[in-house]
């Protein structure tokens, strides 16, 4: 929605209309095309879907011994969800959680709980615009077998948005490495149902990336560690 102060000529006007955004400026009104995406079907998307679906028949069918010992282990442990928030989690809840990620990881599903075992924190990292798209860049950590990175892209979106981890979606994931590069260009594409290069054109735009470490192995996701990723 645009906001439209009127004098005896618009003498200011803020928002958007149509997918163009106006800005008051020294020089006058500013006005910006940005391109609009939609909320894309992805293969992925179907994947995540499909994943909690047969999880939540998964855990139904398990026997009665395996549901006591993740009763248990809810009765021992509490979990940090994305946002950095404990929690306390039931069997059913932690059975999802952990195999949700370890399917996404091409993992096979763990029918008991495993050792309790919390994963690496989330090392420094960027993220930036180059010639070849979005790029997370990733410093020096201790690497732990079995650990994967897992990031999340949200739409292009107005930088006084207060609800960016919301708007984040999960993106892809690699095993953990020593300084590494992942372009993330592709995964943005297909979520969004936008062009990168088509973003870039515009000249201003902001998108949040998010960053998190899975241990494969325990099942154990960190909280996300969002960054914007702000151009113009």
């Amino acid at each position: 929605m645009a906001i439209v102060q009127v004098g005896e000529l618009i003498s200011s006007i803020r928002g958007s209309v149509g997918g163009v955004t106006f800005r008051n400026s020294k020089s006058g009104i500013v006005a910006l095309s940005r391109p609009i995406g939609h909320k894309a079907t992805t293969q992925k998307g179907y994947i995540s879907r499909n994943n909690l679906q047969d999880l939540i028949i998964g855990y139904r069918e398990l026997g009665n011994d395996s549901k006591d010992n993740w009763i248990e282990y809810a009765d021992l442990y509490t979990k940090v969800n994305m946002f950095g928030n404990t929690r306390i989690l039931s069997g059913f809840n932690w059975f999802t959680s952990m195999n949700y990620y370890r399917e996404f990881c091409g993992l096979s599903v763990f029918v008991n709980p495993p050792v309790h075992v919390l994963p690496s924190a989330v090392p420094e990292w960027t993220v930036t615009n180059e010639e070849d798209g979005i790029n997370i860049n990733i410093g020096e950590m201790e690497i732990v077998e079995n650990e994967y990175f897992i990031w999340y892209i949200s739409n292009v979106y107005n930088l006084d948005s207060t609800a960016l981890t919301s708007q984040l979606r999960i993106g892809g994931f690699q095993l953990t490495e020593q300084e590494i590069s992942i372009n993330i260009t592709e995964d943005f594409d297909s979520i969004t149902g936008l062009v990168y290069s088509d973003i870039v054109s515009t000249g201003i735009f902001n998108i949040g990336v998010g960053l998190r470490v899975f241990n494969g192995t325990s099942g154990i996701i960190t909280a996300i560690d969002r960054k914007v990723l702000s151009v113009g």
